[in-house]
């Protein structure tokens, strides 16, 4: 009895180890992806996904024209707002297409096609989200105008290269992202 006890204690932990590990790499995912391909990455136990490699990927910078100045005139809290409507709305566009959300960056917002599952369509999707964010424009400033917030112009650069991808960082604090000419290309453009 103690044997079978021994056993299925030892099945159940490592049960629960490897729910943890699952649930951790959803958790650390569904930050940057739509939650059906955080979810997927999760269910993977094989991905290696948070290991750095070279790789092929379109990276993308997308930040307000003229930010200094709206920061300038508008209260702190409306200033808030409108960096919540312009990130919300570039981040919808990004997972509509598939994309990784690296980072946002004051104003700027990285993101990345190709990782952390390969998309051999990786061009072909930051491309259609580009043209997807200018057409998203009208309506972002419609609701901004509706809020008596300021109309914004933001710039778009793509650059697609060989990258290291996976996490890096330091061991205080580390994250999924991407460095390589292409991201400073990218941010550049």
């Amino acid at each position: 009895v103690l044997g079978a006890v021994l056993f299925f204690g030892t099945i159940s932990a490592s049960y629960v180890r490897e729910w943890e590990g699952r649930r951790s790499l959803f958790r650390l995912f569904s930050s940057y992806l739509p939650p059906g391909r955080a979810r997927e990455l999760a269910r993977s136990p094989s991905a290696q996904v948070l290991t750095a490699d070279n790789r092929e990927l379109t990276l993308l910078f997308c930040d307000l024209r003229g930010f200094s100045g709206i920061a300038e005139t508008l209260p702190p809290l409306a200033l808030r707002e409108l960096l919540n409507q312009y990130l919300s709305s570039t981040t919808a566009v990004i997972h509509a297409h598939g994309g990784t959300l690296d980072k946002f960056i004051g104003d700027a917002v990285m993101a990345f096609w190709g990782a952390p599952q390969a998309q051999p369509d990786h061009a072909e999707r930051a491309v259609r989200a580009a043209l997807a964010l200018v057409d998203g424009l009208g309506p972002l400033n419609a609701t901004l105008r509706e809020q008596g917030l300021p109309e914004v112009r933001f710039g778009v650069g793509l650059a697609t290269g060989v990258v290291c991808v996976g996490d890096l960082g330091s061991n205080a604090r580390r994250a999924y992202t991407a460095v390589g000419d292409a991201v400073n290309l990218a941010a550049r453009l």
